[in-house]
């Protein structure tokens, strides 16, 4: 008895690496989120354009209120309004170039450490100066250090200090600001400026949400105990020793108290009488972006009604609310359900 369920996935496909510029950019997900924290979807969505824009070092970019404006409807006046917010509220700086075609913006991470207290201020002082700890006090204020994530200790209790937190890495890809390699001037809208439309910040933080819970070589998308849907299933037929079933299109899940929960929010009165609950805005973002084209659904039939049954076959593949027939998970799909009708006498 086998239940149908599937897995959203967020388009990336594997491709040639240009000389200079590769298919990925990655995004630091606690700056992102005080990007949109802002309220400002044209800031948020000129801060990845900006991201995409960056070099080997995943913070310096290249690209202005120029690409803004080749990949945005935005024109350049609004650009530089959302890079002025962005830049007013520490979240790029200039290093150089600034109104010229050579831009250098820096995007620092934010500080998500807790403050580092005296001591430990005191002791990366003198480590800066080549010493180590030496007595009680300067011990304690080490082990502070090293569980806040201002000192970092090597195999031989050598201590050192972390300038910069480690990044909390989403890896997009660069066609969501233009071509395979992100190159602007295509006939089409980016998927950055049709989510950019909906005028919700929170649906390019979504976007972004998903991509860094994707796992395509383990579970081919998104796992399915963060969100997925199921179907219903009722009997059809049976022939011999085997049992038939239909499915129709049941409901869409989202777990809570994990890495989607600043997406919960509990509905007002008037709401509540609209039939809205706690994942109204969610739900709602997600078709944002599956109308944007940035997520599209692979189902497939489970073992058991469970979110974490194992996967027998892929069934067929929705992209923009339609089946695509021509993608090899549809035709695995489509030979079963042939079978199933032929085993039924339907077909």
């Amino acid at each position: 008895m086998a239940q149908p369920q599937d897995t959203p996935s967020i388009a990336d496909k594997s491709v040639k690496r240009p000389k200079k510029r590769g298919h990925l950019f990655i995004v630091d997900l606690p700056t992102f989120a005080k990007v949109c924290d802002l309220g400002d979807p044209d800031a948020a969505a000129a801060y990845l354009i900006l991201a995409a824009g960056t070099g080997p070092d995943n913070r310096t970019s290249t690209w202005s209120r120029e690409a803004i404006n080749q990949r945005t409807a935005l024109n350049w006046r609004k650009a530089d309004a959302a890079m002025a917010k962005l830049e007013q509220n520490g979240l790029i700086r200039w290093k150089s170039g600034k109104g010229t075609r050579k831009p250098r913006i820096d995007l620092p991470p934010i500080e998500t450490r807790p403050a580092m207290p005296r001591n430990v201020a005191a002791l990366s002082a003198r480590i800066e100066q080549g010493h180590q700890p030496r007595n009680p006090s300067e011990r304690s204020a080490a082990t502070i250090g090293v569980r806040d994530g201002w000192l970092a200790r090597d195999a031989n209790g050598v201590l050192s200090i972390i300038s910069d937190r480690p990044l909390e890495k989403a890896f997009l890809p660069m066609e969501l600001v233009g071509d395979t390699f992100g190159s602007a001037g295509g006939p089409t809208t980016t998927v950055i400026d049709r989510i950019r439309l909906s005028r919700d910040p929170m649906a390019l933080r979504l976007l972004v949400d998903l991509y860094a819970l994707q796992d395509l070589a383990e579970f081919g998308g998104v796992d399915r105990q963060h969100f997925y849907r199921k179907f219903e299933r009722q009997k059809a037929g049976a022939t011999g020793s085997l049992q038939i079933w239909k499915f129709t299109r049941g409901g869409s899940w989202v777990a809570w108290k994990g890495p989607l929960d600043h997406h919960w929010r509990e509905p007002t009165t008037e709401e509540k009488k609209q039939d809205k609950n706690a994942g109204s805005d969610f739900f709602g973002r997600a078709e944002i972006l599956a109308d944007a084209g940035a997520l599209e659904w692979v189902y497939y039939l489970a073992e058991d009604e469970t979110e974490t049954a194992p996967l027998i076959y892929p069934v067929a593949v929705e992209r923009h609310g339609k089946m695509i027939w021509t993608e090899l998970e549809s035709i695995i799909g489509g030979y079963a359900i042939r079978a199933a009708c032929a085993l039924d006498g339907a077909g």
